[in-house]
């Protein structure tokens, strides 16, 4: 058994096996901060996911910075929204760059198609497996 006390939440990634100690209420797979637990949605409280790491240099205020995002996806239902939320939170979304794995069954919701089409901007998959505007 895995007791995860403010842990990096990138440590959520690496950790395949085992059970997570987290005394919360079950909860619905649409909701924020969760994992599985024994095979159910649990509620990860904010104050166990620790702190950034400082910057290294100032290089963060320049006006050029960037941040990279890199998500690696399997039949994640929710992955649109994630991706939305990043620009919209974004003080700079121009600056922001996101690549994305996304592994899905026959007939599971592309995460770029469903982006652009809540972006007013739809796109297709042609057979082609390439990307176009209808």
């Amino acid at each position: 058994m895995v007791k995860l006390n403010k842990c990096n939440p990138l440590l959520l990634l690496v950790i395949t096996c085992g059970s997570f100690l987290i005394a919360q209420a079950r909860v619905s797979s649409k909701e924020n901060n969760i994992v599985i637990v024994n095979g159910a949605w649990e509620r990860y409280p904010l104050e166990n996911l620790g702190h950034p790491h400082p910057p290294v240099d100032e290089s963060w205020k320049k006006s050029d910075s960037r941040i990279v995002i890199l998500i690696a996806a399997l039949r994640e239902t929710r992955l649109p929204e994630t991706i939305l939320s990043a620009f919209d939170n974004a003080e700079f979304p121009e600056r922001v760059y996101i690549g994305v794995v996304q592994q899905n069954a026959q007939g599971d919701t592309d995460a770029v198609e469903a982006v652009c089409e809540q972006r007013g901007k739809p796109i297709r998959l042609n057979s082609n497996g390439e990307f176009e505007n209808p």
